[in-house]
């Protein structure tokens, strides 16, 4: 095959709230429905919020600062920090909506997806043809300020809100590039995103570039309708691409794995109890005869780190390019009463091969490294010429 190929749609989108999360769209973890309600909480936490509520509203020097609604954040946003888990968080009603508005696929913001690194929140890639690209974002640049505030205080979420705005309107990130550069601001202006979930391109030889961005509500069923009229076509092998995807509902994620698998094992689910619940490929798959290789990279986090080593464990696939994210949590978006939300951890999971992934990711089978200064997709090529030579 060719030694290069240009850079087709390289797309990323998440779908729901932290791991990464999408200026615009929520990211990287998984969903599931809500569990049944526990009873009320221990007397001991209900006696201390309620005593300090009295004592503040009793002897604080600035009564007007008592907001019951601001305390009542805060007291939800400080009892889930002392776990101190990333990937569970509280969310003002504001910051609920903005996820929910994420399902949608459609948003006002940059086009940028960012996690949490050490602390630090970090862009975890700028999407393709988006105004974070353009105005030169890279993978790892750490955000300092928005508009001038600091986000050394901010949750990624924080981040997140500040960032989305109308179409149109410009924001000023501070970015730290190099420990040892000067930081660099960069002024944005939104616009609206519109992130399509599964697109695809013909690639010599029979063979498709089927790009994943992210795994929605309707992904599985999107991916099959292509898959269905590429086989049709006489397809011979395809190029999985799930670079910058950083993830999204767990029964998505489970289906496009059995689109590549006749039978075997997705995912193993680990609860807090330490129950262990086996998720298995679902029968029909479209491709499960045909040739794939996987793409993945830095910005392949958690449901698209599913699927990349439920095909590499089956040994349906191969992967290429370079060490992915590492989210091996499973998430749940719980609404609260008052239209506030939370995101938790409700359990782990492992590969096939039981690996455990947090921290750590996927490495591939074949690592080539990324050149954003050309106009070639040297992984892709790579790609195809894994594909080619596979029997």
């Amino acid at each position: 095959m060719g030694a290069a190929f240009p850079r087709l749609l390289r797309s990323v989108v998440l779908r729901l709230v932290l791991g990464g999360l999408l200026f615009g769209l929520g990211c990287g973890v998984f969903l599931q429905p809500p569990t049944p309600t526990p009873g009320p909480p221990p007397d001991q936490l209900q006696q201390r919020v309620r005593e300090v509520w009295e004592v503040l509203q009793r002897v604080y020097v600035a009564p007007e600062q008592l907001d019951p609604k601001v305390l009542a954040d805060g007291a939800a946003r400080g009892m889930v920090e002392t776990l101190n888990d990333p990937y569970t968080v509280f969310l003002d009603a504001e910051h609920y909506q903005v996820r929910l508005e994420d399902l949608s696929g459609a948003f006002d913001g940059i086009g940028a997806v960012v996690g949490n690194r050490g602390g630090k929140v970090v862009i975890v890639s700028p999407m393709k043809g988006t105004p974070a690209e353009e105005a030169g974002l890279r993978a790892g640049d750490v955000i300092l300020a928005v508009d001038g505030q600091l986000t050394n205080a901010m949750d990624v979420a924080a981040v997140v809100a500040r960032v989305r705005g109308p179409s149109g309107q410009p924001v000023r990130l501070r970015i730290q590039r190099d420990e040892a550069g000067e930081p660099l601001d960069v002024s944005i202006v939104r616009r609206r995103i519109e992130i399509p979930a599964v697109t695809m391109a013909t690639l010599p030889g029979s063979f498709a570039h089927i790009v994943i961005s992210h795994f929605s509500e309707n992904t599985d069923r999107d991916l099959e309708q292509e898959l269905k009229r590429l086989k049709a076509q006489g397809l011979r092998g395809i190029v999985l691409d799930l670079r910058n995807n950083p993830g999204g509902f767990l029964h998505t994620a489970i289906n496009v794995a059995s689109q590549f698998l006749p039978k075997g094992v997705v995912l193993y689910e680990v609860s807090r109890s330490g129950a262990e619940e086996t998720h298995d490929a679902q029968p029909g798959g479209q491709a499960t005869r045909t040739l794939v290789v996987v793409l993945v990279n830095g910005g392949s986090a958690s449901a698209s780190e599913v699927v990349a080593a439920a095909l590499r464990d089956n040994n349906r696939a191969r992967l290429v390019g370079e060490q992915t994210f590492g989210k091996g949590s499973v998430n749940l978006l719980q609404r609260l009463s008052d239209g506030a939300g939370l995101y938790v951890t409700t359990a782990r999971w492992l590969t096939p091969s039981r690996q455990q992934i947090e921290g750590r990711g996927l490495a591939p089978d074949i690592l080539v490294a990324d050149d954003p200064g050309t106009a070639m997709d040297e992984q892709l090529a790579a790609a195809v010429r894994e594909l080619a030579a596979s029997k």
